[in-house]
């Protein structure tokens, strides 16, 4: 037996492969082109963001400032309007506490056991501070051990 070359075998030595992808090198495959640059899509135009802040310069004032303190005087006066006075709270503020205590010695007596109350709180406009001029009317919750019957809320009444 001869030597014939670093081959496996009879045609494959030295590169010279029979087809494509055989030999060394590995040069054989489809033959690609490298791609023009007109071939990709156009990359998308992004323009800035219209920002008063940087362009103010160059565009001027369309109306000269207004004077605020006319606006601010109107607006004082109408919250004085609508807001209540001292007095009026003062009395919707004292008839909710009285109503509140007398629930609150109810509970704590114990006929509160018998009428089912749990507790009392305030709620509504006069307790956030929003109520408006005119409403006289305060909010109390009043939270029972069970569902409150019909029977239950007449006794809470007469008492």
């Amino acid at each position: 037996m001869s030597f014939r070359g670093r081959g496996r075998g009879r045609g494959r030595g030295r590169g010279r492969g029979r087809g494509r992808g055989r030999g060394r090198g590995g040069g054989g495959g489809w033959r690609t082109r490298e791609p023009d640059p007109q071939d990709y899509p156009p990359l998308p135009l992004i323009r800035p963001i219209f920002d008063w802040s940087e362009v103010g310069s160059v565009y001027p004032q369309a109306a000269p400032l207004m004077d605020k303190t006319l606006l601010t005087q109107l607006l004082t006066k109408r919250v004085q309007e609508i807001t209540p006075s001292g007095d009026e709270q003062s009395r919707v503020q004292g008839f909710c506490s009285k109503v509140s205590t007398i629930l609150e010695n109810l509970i704590l007596t114990g006929e509160g056991e018998e009428l089912m109350l749990d507790e009392v709180r305030g709620a509504g406009s006069y307790k956030k501070g929003t109520a408006l001029s005119g409403n006289t009317a305060s909010d109390l919750v009043v939270i029972m051990k069970n569902v409150p019957t019909e029977a239950n809320v007449s006794n809470t009444m007469q008492k």
